[in-house]
């Protein structure tokens, strides 16, 4: 539809309906949004044949009014009246039924609007909604008939399935391949490594999510292409035919949302998982041929996902990363004691997703493409002489040089000079703004990042005064921070750590985290002083 007259300040008032046989999966009601909402109400009613739990999401407290009330409805039916003269006669009846309908209200007004900022992951997941489950069915006459399904129920029905458990037992179509592959190989390691590199080589992922398999696995491998599960379900049963402990694992992505109840719908991927050690778990994503083992992509870092066993039982398994992501980067940097530019060169060691990261990013850019991301990335400075390492070799760390030159690092102020020793990569601004926030601190991987640097101090100058060493640490010691700045005779030598530990923080260490990062960033933007000797 069309708005010719559409000004600031119009409303748009629209209804719709749905009609759908799935009674089972009522839509989810979202009773918050990224507005203030004035009121918000929802009305849910069926049948006493029908009986529905609800599940809650969000931090808002909603007030779920039950009531009922006796329902008449007419009821036609057909049913055989004899025959007449061999001919089979039907006599159409009509009849009332009298039922209990229960109802379930919400009304709730001047609802706040759930704002987004740094580090939400899918802010949708902490929105408050209500959704609707069938719980069982108790038609008269009839047994009951249960729909709410245990973990356990909803691994089994999974597993169960021909387009799931079913393609894990075909080994035919891939065991000669996997024999030549694998020949003289008794390593587990190097087993698993080469499985997953020639399974990434073969097949292309068209970009279709999901638990069961499309084509077939098989058929998948033939064409070299195919669906989530094609992929990732092939791998688990080569892991499998080679003698590893492997099996699936299902996970629901960042913008599908968390699976908070027992529920088959509440996953949309799979990938595949081994067991070395005893207990040590490890995780693959073959749809990504950029990606390494452990390392999944951020779209997939969502709390947990669901290992299903070969007998169809599941336990629950964390996706997050173990081991940080770290980024060493070394700066050897001058100041021009004419215009007072700053010359230098960065060198950058990047490990875990930081790595995945770049690869993504830089991996199938030309050259001046690279430059100017890289300048996006460090602000008004200007970067030449790039060179990278190892950017289309995984399982090896990036490595990133390239030479800078910046001409507004360094303020002079009545002959003094004025700069921050972290020169373009000091933090300017806090991610965190909000005075309160109710969702967690969604980093999706622990971090760690190193910076060493050192700044010759211009010809005709000394230091005057040097930002003082700070050790932060944050309650439960999910950050931490440290800052030292010396000099000798001719350089400033500075040294940073951060570490963020945990990938997921609770809301209620927010202020604290807050806080830290206010501290961490007020720190460096000191200014190092400089005075003409």
């Amino acid at each position: 539809f069309t708005m010719p007259a559409v000004k600031e300040g119009s409303v748009i008032e629209y209804k719709y309906k749905i009609t759908s046989p799935f009674k089972s999966n009522i839509d989810e009601y979202r009773l918050q949004e990224d507005i203030p909402v004035d009121k918000a109400y929802l009305r849910f009613s069926a049948p006493e044949y029908l009986v529905y739990k609800t599940h809650q999401k969000g931090w808002l407290p909603i007030k779920i009014d039950k009531d009922g009330k006796d329902r008449t409805m007419n009821y036609k039916y057909t049913k055989s009246a004899g025959t007449n003269r061999d001919v089979v006669v039907d006599k159409t009846i009509s009849t009332d039924i009298t039922f209990r309908e229960d109802i379930s209200e919400v009304t709730m007004v001047n609802v706040p609007a759930i704002k987004e900022e740094s580090y939400s992951g899918n802010i949708d997941n902490y929105t408050s909604a209500l959704k609707f489950e069938l719980s069982y069915t108790k038609y008269p006459g009839s047994n009951y008939n249960t729909y709410t399904a245990t973990w356990e129920d909803v691994s089994k029905t999974v597993f169960d399935s021909p387009l799931f458990g079913g393609e894990l037992k075909k080994t035919g179509y891939f065991e000669k391949d996997i024999d030549k592959l694998l020949e003289g190989i008794s390593n587990e390691n190097e087993k698993m490594m080469r499985i997953f590199d020639f399974v990434k080589s073969k097949m292309t992922w068209n970009s279709v999510n999901g638990m069961f398999s499309d084509e077939g696995t098989r058929s998948a491998y033939k064409e070299g292409k195919g669906n989530v599960a094609d992929i990732n379900l092939m791998l688990t049963a080569m892991f499998r035919y080679a003698g590893l402990n492997a099996n699936p694992v299902l996970v629901s992505t960042k913008s599908h949302g968390i699976p908070i109840y027992p529920t088959i719908n509440g996953f949309n991927y799979v990938i595949a998982s081994v067991i070395v050690g005893g207990n040590k778990v490890h995780l693959f994503d073959a749809t990504n041929k950029e990606g390494e083992m452990n390392i999944l992509e951020s779209k997939l870092l969502n709390w947990q996902g669901r290992i299903i066993s070969k007998e169809g039982n599941s336990t629950w398994v964390p996706l997050n990363p173990k081991n940080p992501a770290v980024t060493n980067t070394m700066v050897k940097a001058s100041i021009s004691s004419e215009d007072f530019s700053v010359k230098g060169t960065s060198q950058n060691r990047y490990t875990g997703h930081y790595s995945m990261k770049y690869r993504n990013t830089f991996a199938n850019l030309n050259e001046e493409d690279k430059r100017k991301r890289i300048e996006q990335e460090v602000g008004e400075v200007e970067v030449s002489e790039i060179e990278f390492e190892n950017l289309d070799k995984l399982y090896k760390p990036i490595k990133l040089k390239y030479d800078f030159e910046a001409y507004d690092l360094v303020e002079e102020i009545g002959g003094k000079l004025y700069f921050s020793p972290l020169l373009f990569l000091a933090v300017n601004e806090n991610p965190f703004k909000m005075e309160d926030r109710q969702y967690p601190i969604d980093y999706g991987y622990s971090v760690k990042d190193r910076i060493l640097v050192s700044i010759d101090i211009p010809e005709g100058y000394q230091v005057e005064s040097l930002p003082e060493k700070i050790q932060l640490v944050t309650e439960k010691n999910i950050g931490s921070f440290r800052y030292s700045v010396s000099n000798t005779q001719d350089k400033i030598q500075l040294s940073v750590e951060f570490a963020m530990n945990e990938p997921v923080i609770s809301p209620t260490l927010y202020k604290d985290i807050k806080k830290f990062y206010q501290l961490l960033i007020d720190k460096e933007n000191e200014k190092v002083v400089l005075s003409k000797i």
